[in-house]
């Protein structure tokens, strides 16, 4: 697997999550860049979400861990991955949240 995301403070958690998503719950490459995504970097700590994400987790996050929430204002941690299967195929996605062409070049 190779990874890589733009977004300053942000790239933490937009890297975190399709790797735990790939590795831990063999989701597709594409899967786990484009789930929904959270993040937190507790100062504040309010967590940003995109709507995308189940409202029952969010309630069970304030409900259990105390969490406040604000909706993403948009352009947030964008990653980039190539993942090798173990059948030998090469997948690979960009986040779709990037709003510029993303086309494979220099093949």
């Amino acid at each position: 697997m190779v990874m890589g995301a733009s977004g300053g403070s942000k790239i933490i958690s937009a890297l975190a999550k399709p790797i735990i998503r790939v590795l831990c719950f063999n989701e597709t490459i594409k899967e786990a860049i484009d789930a929904p995504t959270l993040h937190n970097q507790f100062t504040p700590d309010i967590t940003q979400y995109e709507t995308a994400v189940p409202k029952q987790l969010l309630s069970d996050l304030e409900a259990y861990f105390k969490q406040s929430f604000k909706l993403t204002s948009g352009f947030e941690g964008i990653a980039q991955g190539i993942v090798i299967n173990d059948d030998g195929q090469i997948y690979a996605n960009g986040d779709f949240r990037r709003k510029s062409n993303q086309h494979p070049e220099g093949f």
